[in-house]
């Protein structure tokens, strides 16, 4: 492999660097084009050395992920390949699941794995880091519908993502031809960066001249932590990270519903324009209970609080179209959201059931979307 990949980044983060040119894989068939925005900000443990590069091979420009030694030495192959094996069964997985299309050792001392996958955006950790309250209504309600097909896919199939979080749902543009690079260069850079931040339109495209649309596809990504119900689930699969928590946690460990609840407590964070580096049920966990009314009823008040902070109602604009959810859209996606995020789960909706909700039935206007 040519001129790496080595240590560069940071000692705390452990991102592998490659140098922008260099050619690795087969017969160098992979050449790096640039470091992947993601790469660059998105939090540690969630940091990978990431990357877009030309595929020589397919001559498309791909998205390639090299892991550290840890990661490497983790990885499990078998279990990822059942899976990934598993979720192809579905004819909906492309559309909803971003799979490693190559996985491949790379011919260096350290044999780091490396994994290349279709060209993404950003995460949705990274569109909202610097937006919070400013995405507006449309991308929401297409980013949760994008979000809860992918869920039903691997649900489909018996398989718990176990670890949903905003860095696990990754942008894509299925609209933009990876095979032209000039239409490639003008989707997905230049990045402008402030702050230390990159910052996106609220398509999550990095091309601040670009009008934001609603042509971007959400999926699930990072299946590291996934598992077939059946199966032994895997160490680190049990949403350890600090913050609020569903009780089956504590006793039977992830399931299908898990998945539903952090999804839910995602989109709640959204649609209330909670900051992202906060949780709206650290401070409104009281809301949640085992009785689905009462928890809609909590909910929409204490969302509706948090939406009109500091705004007359009168800005909630009941024509759809002003970029945010009117008050009777509000009060419909709290319904959604307390079936969601109920305490029994057994009681909550699964992601089929939660895309039939009336929240889903009528497409939003894209005209008059928040620029």
């Amino acid at each position: 492999m040519a001129n790496g990949p080595r240590f560069a980044v940071s000692p705390q983060s452990k991102l592998f660097k490659a140098d922008v040119g260099a050619a690795i894989g087969p017969n160098g068939r992979f050449r790096i084009v640039r470091l992947h925005h993601s790469a660059a900000t998105t939090p540690f443990p969630a940091a990978q050395a990431t990357y877009i590069a030309h595929d020589t091979e397919a001559k498309r420009s791909v998205t390639l992920t090299i892991l550290n030694d840890e990661e490497t030495a983790s990885y499990q192959e078998e279990s990822q390949d059942r899976i990934a094996n598993t979720l192809r069964e579905d004819s909906r997985a492309v559309d909803h699941v971003l799979l490693p299309a190559e996985s491949l050792i790379l011919e260096a001392p350290s044999a780091n794995r490396c994994l290349v996958y279709e060209l993404t955006g950003p995460n949705v950790y990274m569109v909202t880091e610097n937006n919070d309250t400013f995405l507006p209504a449309n991308w929401i309600w297409k980013a949760f519908k994008d979000a809860l097909s992918s869920l039903a896919v691997l649900h489909a199939q018996k398989v718990v993502h176990g670890d949903i979080r905003t860095w696990s749902m990754v942008i894509t543009y299925p609209k933009v031809d990876a095979a032209n690079e000039d239409l490639v260069r003008d989707t997905y850079g230049p990045l402008s960066q402030a702050n230390g931040a990159f910052e996106f339109n609220a398509t999550g495209t990095g091309n601040e001249q670009m009008k934001p649309t609603l042509d971007f596809q959400l999926k699930l990504q990072r299946l590291d932590q996934a598992f077939i119900i059946g199966d032994n689930i895997p160490g680190t699969a049990q949403y350890k990270l600090p913050g609020p928590s569903p009780h089956e946690i504590q006793s039977t460990g992830p399931t299908p519903a898990t998945d539903i609840w952090y999804l839910a407590s995602i989109f709640l964070n959204l649609a209330t324009g909670t900051p992202s580096e906060s949780h709206f049920l650290d401070a409104n966990g009281s809301a949640l209970s085992s009785s689905i009314s009462s928890t809609q009823e909590a909910l929409y008040a204490a969302a509706y609080k948090q939406r009109t902070y500091m705004r007359p109602e009168s800005e909630l604009i009941e024509e759809s179209g002003s970029g945010d959810f009117s008050v009777d859209e509000l009060r419909i996606l709290s319904d959604l959201l307390a079936h969601l995020l109920v305490t029994d789960p057994a009681k909550r909706f699964t992601a089929e059931q939660a895309l039939q909700h009336e929240f889903f039935a009528v497409q939003r206007p894209v005209e008059g979307a928040a620029e």
